[in-house]
């Protein structure tokens, strides 16, 4: 049975609310979390990923910025709010946010992938191919740095 005063459980109901998109739900049971343990930093980092699904940029924004209040060194919600800023086309932005997520991080290749992206639309293309290669370092397979790196040799 579902303890009403347990965050924990509320914030797993979200999770699976959440998997099977069903984001009401999802809210109510993340806010019902938030409202029992207003410390719970991965209920918000959550609810910004339920609200940007929903295309609800601004409150995802809000969000993962409460989330980086209850945990500033938390990489992941500053890769989703550099995620949401490049959705918004807030480069400058996203740029800060990946650039956070990887000083955290070193390792994360999606903040690196994302940051490429981030400098590719500001047309700042050998920056973009450092970060692509990065995540070459780090994830040897990964897809999408392969591709974008092929269609840069190809553009030169």
């Amino acid at each position: 049975m579902l303890s009403p005063q347990s965050s924990k459980a509320h914030f797993n109901l979200g999770l699976i609310y959440e998997e099977k998109k069903e984001y009401d739900k999802a809210i109510a049971q993340y806010k019902r979390a938030q409202e029992i343990d207003p410390n719970y930093f991965l209920v918000y980092n959550n609810l910004g990923n339920v609200y940007a699904s929903k295309g609800l940029y601004d409150a995802a924004i809000v969000e993962y910025k409460l989330c980086l209040q209850a945990k500033p060194d938390y990489f992941l919600a500053h890769n989703n709010l550099g995620n949401i800023y490049a959705l918004k086309q807030e480069y400058e932005n996203a740029i800060m946010e990946y650039k956070k997520s990887i000083a955290l991080n070193p390792d994360f290749d999606k903040a690196h992938f994302n940051l490429g992206i981030a400098y590719f639309n500001k047309n700042l293309i050998e920056d973009a191919k450092k970060e692509w290669e990065a995540v070459l370092r780090i994830n040897p397979g990964h897809g999408g740095a392969l591709k974008n790196l092929e269609l840069l040799k190809k553009a030169e």
